[in-house]
């Protein structure tokens, strides 16, 4: 799967992408910065108004905002924001290893608790780390 990167591991900044032609149309400050490079898989289309599901790589390698990069499934992030599925594909680049086990989902947990903590109007729950073979069934691709 291709996953479009909207904000760098380390950064406070997420950019907004047009999820059809991939232009720019704006960014958002997060108050704290992100652990993982964070996007969308291309193509996937799994929500209600259509938008592509969203995606952290697990890497340690810099990942430029804007840049598209060849990556695998791993798990799947259960999260609820106002009692609405919000779910996380959780990836890694093609070829390398990673485990998708409880210390990962508490770090992502974490940090979206943070994440939302500026949005108090906002009801964010974080359920289970679900194995690979549910984001795949998730994205359908």
């Amino acid at each position: 799967m291709e996953v479009f990167i909207e904000a760098e591991r380390g950064s406070n900044e997420k950019g907004r992408y047009d999820e059809q032609t991939l232009g720019r149309t704006g960014s958002r400050r997060a108050v704290v910065a992100y652990p993982y490079p964070y996007g969308f898989v291309m193509g996937s289309q799994v929500g209600a108004d259509g938008d592509c599901a969203d995606c952290y790589v697990i890497t340690h390698e810099r990942l430029r905002e804007g840049s598209r990069v060849d990556c695998e499934p791993i798990a799947l992030l259960e999260m609820f924001e106002d009692g609405q599925a919000d779910h996380k594909v959780i990836a890694c680049l093609r070829g390398d290893t990673v485990v998708a086990d409880q210390a990962l989902r508490d770090e992502l947990a974490a940090f979206l608790s943070a994440i939302f903590a500026a949005y108090p109007e906002v009801e964010v729950r974080v359920g289970r780390l679900l194995p690979a073979a549910e984001a795949v069934a998730f994205i359908a691709l």
